[in-house]
């Protein structure tokens, strides 16, 4: 809970979209303040997808390719983070806004993605190559060796 991320975390991980996250964050700063710490010493990342395409059309079609016989188009959308490429910029600029200090993004063809957001500022890059699962030694506790998954590099950009 974020309670106890407050107690005893440096860092915590975040989900959802920028008015989500948001009320995390203060739901987070609440317990800090009634712990007596700083919400400063914590910080906050957010991890989701982002599906990209440099123009509305070519989003569509990759969506529609995603697409099953019972799926729409909006909840594929939704659920895989699809927008253009300047929609993702506006989307991880109001999650900055919100709060978050570092964007964990999964993306599936980065280079036009991360071309831009060099632009932007963006100093690292974090691959994970060819990486379709974890391998089954993997458990998302922190029990792995994060750095045995992803491969760290620094923007030419």
């Amino acid at each position: 809970t974020l309670r106890l991320v407050a107690q005893h975390a440096d860092m915590c991980n975040l989900f959802g979209d920028p008015d989500t996250v948001r009320h995390k964050i203060e739901v987070l700063r609440t317990h800090c303040v009634d712990v007596g710490r700083s919400p400063a010493d914590i910080e906050v990342s957010h991890l989701s997808q982002a599906v990209t395409a440099p123009d509305a059309d070519s989003l569509a079609e990759r969506i529609e390719a995603w697409r099953g016989p019972s799926d729409t188009a909006a909840d594929i959308a939704a659920a895989v983070g699809a927008g253009t490429i300047a929609d993702q910029i506006g989307r991880y600029r109001e999650l900055a806004e919100a709060g978050v200090q570092h964007a964990i993004i999964g993306v599936r063809d980065a280079s036009d993605l991360a071309d831009r957001l060099a632009e932007m500022g963006v100093t690292r890059v974090v691959s994970l190559e060819e990486l379709p699962f974890p391998p089954a030694w993997w458990v998302h506790d922190g029990s792995g060796p994060l750095r045995a998954l992803v491969r760290w590099v620094e923007s030419e950009g």
